[in-house]
């Protein structure tokens, strides 16, 4: 068993899809609540938020949405790290993880997140892997595809919250 392996089925599990479709379903049901309560007014113009006059409630909304496609995002970069870990038989490390997703993205995720599931208690610098060689090739093997799954995902995501928002809320479809 690798070694990515090994720790993605003890450190860190990926935010699933099943899992975004669960924190999506929370979201949406209480945006009904609040909606019942709420009437839906135009976002507030930025002299008004400045002057302190209104407090804006949809920014707070969107934030929700964001965070869980960043958390969607990163929990689907871990699969591909593993997957090409284990089909390659790398010796994965967090550092390795972070070159590569730049190389394929131009940003990583959360290095805390990478540390978690590739980090190595007591290794040093001086025991860095030597998959690193391997780097440029890595990029160039797999860039289109990490860009052409992450676009998939985006699709999936926008129909989850959109079936999701139609299954709970069919007479407000337009508020979603």
């Amino acid at each position: 068993m690798s070694h990515s392996i090994h720790y993605y089925k003890s450190n860190v599990q990926p935010y699933l899809l099943y899992n975004y479709r669960q924190d999506a379903k929370t979201i949406i049901i209480a945006r009904i609540a609040y909606l019942k309560t709420n009437p839906v007014r135009p976002i507030p113009t930025l002299e008004l938020q400045v002057g302190g006059k209104t407090i804006p409630h949809e920014p707070k909304y969107a934030a929700k949405w964001s965070s869980l496609a960043r958390k969607r995002k990163a929990g689907l970069l871990l699969i591909l790290l593993y997957y090409i870990a284990d089909k390659h038989g790398l010796d994965m490390t967090s550092t390795l993880a972070q070159r590569l997703l730049e190389g394929w993205l131009g940003h990583s995720i959360s290095n805390k997140l990478l540390i978690k599931a590739f980090g190595q208690t007591g290794r040093t610098a001086e025991d860095k892997t030597k998959d690193l060689d391997q780097l440029d090739e890595l990029i160039g093997l797999y860039k289109n595809y990490a860009f052409d799954i992450l676009q998939r995902d985006k699709r999936k995501m926008k129909l989850i919250k959109e079936t999701l928002w139609n299954e709970l809320n069919p007479e407000n479809k337009h508020l979603a």
